[in-house]
């Protein structure tokens, strides 16, 4: 599912974000990484903002390829002191949730329900009280109705 490539303009992904992605045990298989050919790589960036000194591998590339050459990109994370930590460097910061809303609201997806109990049965923590407030604010109603 491309929603990155129909909601951005550009798509860049530091190394060290992808090679943590390869590594996981639910990484992509070479057909899924060739449906991805819109991504663009970025070699390290060694200007690591001190605010991102605390941050793993991956967040630390993503602040410092925006700090060093992407200051308006809008940045994907979802773990809470990398989304602290980039506000703190006045950079925008959007979860996988915020693009799942978007692409419903795009019409890009007719439910996110389905995906979001997907990624909870996969291990993904979305508290239930920001599942149903998401869930309202889109109008998406299919919770439980795969």
């Amino acid at each position: 599912m491309g929603l990155l490539n129909h909601l951005f303009d550009r798509v860049v992904v530091p190394f060290e974000v992808w090679g943590e992605l390869a590594h996981r045990p639910d990484a992509f298989e070479p057909p899924q990484v060739a449906a991805l050919s819109y991504l663009e790589f970025a070699p390290p960036d060694f200007l690591v903002p001190a605010e991102a000194e605390a941050l793993d591998p991956g967040e630390r590339a993503v602040l410092a390829l925006a700090v060093g050459h992407l200051p308006r990109a809008t940045l994907l994370i979802d773990e809470r002191r990398a989304r602290k930590a980039a506000k703190e460097l006045g950079l925008r910061v959007v979860g996988t949730l915020g693009v799942l809303v978007e692409a419903k609201r795009q019409d890009l997806l007719t439910a996110i329900g389905p995906l979001m109990e997907e990624m909870i049965s996969n291990g993904i923590y979305f508290g239930p009280q920001l599942v149903e407030r998401i869930l309202a604010a889109v109008g998406d109603d299919s919770r439980g109705s795969r």
